[in-house]
C-alpha cells in the first residue's frame, strides 16, 4: 500500500503538471509579454512537478505520471473558450488562474507532519511561488483594463 506521504506529493505533482499544462496551452494563444510569461510560469510549474516526484522516488516509490481528470476537463474547456470568446487574453489569464489557485489551496493544506523534511521546505517554497505568479496574473489583468 502507498504511504500518505507518496499520495499526497503525487496529487501535488499531478496539479503542478495541470497548471503547467494550463500555461503551456495559454501561451500557444497569447502573444508578446503574455505570452512570455506564460512559457516562464510553464517552465517553473514543470520543475515543480519534477521536483515534487523526486520527493516520492527517494520515499522508495515510483512517480505516478498522470493527468488529473478535472486538469484535463479544466484544460478542454479553455481552449473552447479561446476558441469563442472575444477577449481571449483575458480567458487565458483566467485559466492558468484556475489551476494555479487550486495548487496553492493543495499546497496550503498540506499535512506537513506526513511528510519529510526537505518536502515540506520544497512545499513552502512552491507556495510563495504559486502566490507569486497568482499576482503577475492580476497584475496582467490589470493591464488588459488599461487597453
Amino acid at each position: 500500500m502507498r504511504p500518505e506521504a507518496a499520495i499526497t506529493l503525487d496529487e501535488l505533482t499531478e496539479l503542478a503538471n495541470d497548471s503547467a499544462e494550463a500555461y503551456v496551452q495559454a501561451a500557444d494563444y497569447a502573444s508578446g509579454d503574455l505570452r512570455d510569461m506564460f512559457r516562464l510560469l510553464a517552465g517553473q510549474r514543470r520543475h515543480m512537478a519534477e521536483a515534487l516526484a523526486d520527493q516520492v522516488r527517494l520515499l522508495g516509490h515510483p512517480a505516478r505520471e498522470r493527468d488529473t481528470p478535472s486538469g484535463a476537463a479544466h484544460r478542454l474547456m479553455a481552449r473552447l473558450k479561446s476558441s469563442f470568446v472575444g477577449d481571449r487574453p483575458r480567458a487565458l489569464i483566467e485559466e492558468c488562474e484556475r489551476a494555479d489557485t487550486t495548487l496553492a489551496h493543495r499546497l496550503i493544506t498540506v499535512d506537513e507532519r506526513l511528510l519529510p523534511p526537505q518536502a515540506v521546505t520544497l512545499i513552502r517554497a512552491f507556495l510563495a511561488e504559486a502566490v507569486a505568479a497568482l499576482g503577475q496574473l492580476a497584475a496582467a489583468r490589470v493591464r488588459l483594463r488599461g487597453r
